[in-house]
């Protein structure tokens, strides 16, 4: 048995968060310990498997803000990933064998402080999602965007799907996370991907 930590921003409900509750179902399925970590779990707008108890759910920081007067985002989201990331690691009694970060990979030096195999998945970069038009959005977005490049090579695993994204899936050995049960080991199925986690 493996002890997994899922560490997602927001489990609400979009695809991505549809993605890693099917992963972490499929992981449970096979006999591993799986636990959701977030910044923010809203029970009225999350999919039922992290409401109804499938899936372990712990919301950390849910005190920090989301934006401020409805700009930055992505600063905020870096730092609530980095605080779930400080609580399992000095704070929480968990003791996980793999962290599973998700979309945010600002977090990994922190968890890189464990003695854990980390996964990092992304979609689609955020490096690579929002424009810079304006002189202030290339300031802003600038120690953003290093602190993306910088600590997605701090990772073990990479695991990307997305659209002119960053390429392949890195290949691992072991536990495969599987998250649709028509894929076929070692390859492609119908456009969707699998990776191993260590």
């Amino acid at each position: 048995m493996v002890r997994i930590a899922f560490i997602h921003p927001d489990l609400g409900i979009g695809g991505a968060e549809r993605l890693v509750v099917d992963a972490g179902l499929a992981l449970k399925s096979r006999g591993h310990e799986v636990h959701f970590f977030t910044s923010h779990h809203d029970k009225s707008h999350c999919f039922e498997e992290t409401r109804n108890g499938s899936l372990q759910v712990t919301a950390v920081g849910d005190w920090l803000p989301r934006h401020c007067f409805g700009y930055f985002y992505a600063f905020w989201a870096y730092v609530r990933m980095i605080y779930v990331s400080l609580y399992l690691v000095f704070f929480s009694s968990w003791r996980m064998d793999v962290f599973f970060c998700d979309q945010v990979s600002v977090c990994i030096p922190v968890l890189k402080l464990s003695k854990a195999r980390i996964v990092f998945y992304c979609h689609f970069p955020d490096l690579l999602l929002t424009q810079r038009k304006s002189l202030l959005k290339r300031i802003y977005r600038a120690p953003l965007d290093w602190l993306e490049e910088v600590t997605t090579g701090e990772l073990h695993y990479l695991g990307d799907v997305g659209e002119g994204g960053w390429g392949e899936v890195v290949w691992g050995e072991g536990v495969q996370l599987c998250c649709d049960s028509c894929l076929k080991e070692g390859g492609w199925s119908e456009g969707r991907r699998f990776l191993r986690i260590f």
